[in-house]
């Protein structure tokens, strides 16, 4: 155990001073010198009695006994029971019958002759003329008028001329070294390569199902009953930007 001192170096030792409670019926032997006290250990027996020895109380403990409560009893219950008990006397013995099998009579009469009268889809049945509609196609709002373009069109107004120059594709020059001798160990492709059979799948067509019919089509179709022969005149602003001649 060492103290600190207030400016922080080690101090010396320090040893608290022992206690002991010597017995009064030993004495060792004790020499004194210069130097200081020397203990000797005796050459007699030990015959003193230590300090555990005289506060030691011999006790025999006795064994707790087993207790087991008495009986409690109700009145004299040597004589046997006499009375109704409490589930015999609120007992009421009722005598029940199994209820039989009921089905129910079936009144279905099968006729074997033809119907004459109306069914009830017969009798609720209402005929409904339904009229197919017409197919109706819109009218087109784009008007072209008849005289000539005059004015220049949005792309020529809006058009910048700008130079473009042709950039030339160029690829670095790459210097490729070849082995003079053979290759002695294997390649990726090779360690990890793993020879499997295969079988080539046959081409394989699903028949076309087609319900054509057989009589030839008498009606008009859509596009040719909405088919509106027109002419249409090339606007004067083509003639200048294809350059074409007027005949």
């Amino acid at each position: 155990m060492y103290k600190m001192k207030d400016g922080g170096g080690r101090a010396k030792p320090f040893r608290p001073e022992e206690n002991i409670l010597k017995s009064t019926s030993y004495t060792p032997t004790v020499n004194s010198t210069s130097t200081g006290t020397i203990f000797q250990n005796p050459t007699e027996a030990f015959v003193g009695e230590t300090i555990t020895q005289s506060e030691f109380t011999t006790k025999q403990p006795t064994r707790a006994k087993s207790m087991k409560p008495p009986p409690t009893r109700i009145g004299n219950q040597s004589e046997p029971f006499v009375a109704s008990s409490t589930q015999k006397y609120d007992f009421v013995e009722k005598k029940v019958e199994r209820s039989k099998a009921f089905k129910p009579r079936s009144s279905y009469q099968r006729i074997d002759e033809p119907l004459d009268a109306l069914s009830v889809s017969k009798a609720n049945y209402i005929p409904l003329e339904l009229n197919r509609s017409k197919m109706v196609k819109p009218k087109s709002r784009q008007r072209i008028s008849n005289a000539p373009f005059e004015d220049d069109t949005e792309q020529r107004s809006n058009f910048s001329a700008k130079r473009v120059e042709v950039v030339v594709a160029h690829r670095p020059h790459t210097e490729y070294k070849l082995t003079p001798g053979p290759t002695e160990t294997n390649t990726t492709y090779s360690l990890g390569y793993k020879p499997l059979k295969g079988e080539r799948q046959q081409a394989f067509r699903p028949p076309v199902a087609r319900n054509a019919p057989e009589g030839i089509f008498e009606g008009t179709t859509t596009n040719a009953a909405d088919f509106v022969p027109k002419r249409n005149k090339i606007c004067p602003a083509e003639y200048v930007l294809s350059r074409r001649l007027v005949n």
